[in-house]
């Protein structure tokens, strides 16, 4: 049996290949584990931010937080400006979702951009607005068991 499979990057470029395959005996079924270090979940920006946020933002710090709500706002478009202000303002509505335990109270903290830019995730054009970089994904790669 042969398979036709395409694949298209991030850029849109599109990749195709014919692969035969073959029945797996019992004896192999086993061995063919496939071991995925990495996973990034598909993303969906049109549920709303409160779905969105309490569906990404489990376990993450302060900082991958802000760059989750920034890639929201922006719809995770590279490049694409939004105020402090504005990701402020969103955080303010989210802070039950955005705490990591009940005695925290989940406010803003100015660190968190300076860490998210150090980090290489998000970059500052001009002060008081922010963008993603394309490493923003980082924060949503999530290890898992071999």
């Amino acid at each position: 049996m042969r398979a036709n499979i395409l694949i298209t990057d991030d850029n849109g470029n599109q990749f195709t290949t014919q692969v035969d395959l073959h029945p797996v005996k019992e004896s192999t079924k086993k061995q063919l584990k496939v071991k995925v270090k990495n996973y990034i979940p598909l993303l969906n920006f049109d549920m709303n931010i409160r779905a969105f946020i309490h569906k990404f933002s489990s376990g993450m710090s302060g900082p991958k937080k802000f760059v989750l709500l920034l890639a929201f706002l922006v719809k995770g478009e590279i490049g694409k400006e939004e105020s402090l202000k504005n990701i402020e303002k969103n955080w303010a509505k989210l802070t039950s979702l955005l705490r990591n335990r009940k005695d925290e109270k989940g406010e803003f903290n100015r660190f968190y951009p300076g860490t998210a830019k150090v980090s290489n995730w998000v970059t500052s054009k001009k002060q008081g607005y922010y963008c993603l970089t394309p490493n923003w994904k980082e924060i949503v790669t999530t290890k898992r068991k071999k």
